[in-house]
């Protein structure tokens, strides 16, 4: 997960992103679409991120949890709320699903 800084920096220069990429078509799983109003609460160097939905569709909630990819374009809603993530991540270290190797954690 960012810091603070790095939300909003990461946030910032996503917005950016999506605007200069709207007419970009990504397959959206779940109540979600692209757009740039989301808070961006993991990044990497690989394509995809995990963000806070500001703007779903309708049956969708505000401030759920998304992971936006860009190669290839898709957005797919990973919880109802950053609780519920964060509990679906506990629940499965906790139940032994993922494994840290090499300095990753992964599933198993």
């Amino acid at each position: 997960m960012l810091g603070v800084e790095q939300i909003v920096e990461h946030t910032l220069r996503y917005r950016g992103m999506a605007e200069e990429n709207a007419d970009e078509i990504y397959e959206c799983i779940g109540p979600a679409r692209f757009h740039g109003d989301y808070i961006q609460l993991v990044s990497s160097e690989n394509p995809t991120s995990i963000a806070i939905d500001l703007r779903p569709l309708e049956g969708g909630v505000v401030g759920q949890i998304v992971a936006i990819n860009d190669q290839p374009n898709y957005v797919v809603v990973l919880a109802p709320s950053l609780r519920v993530f964060l509990r679906s991540i506990a629940d499965g270290y906790e139940n032994g699903r993922f494994k840290y190797a090499d300095g990753n954690w992964s599933e198993l």
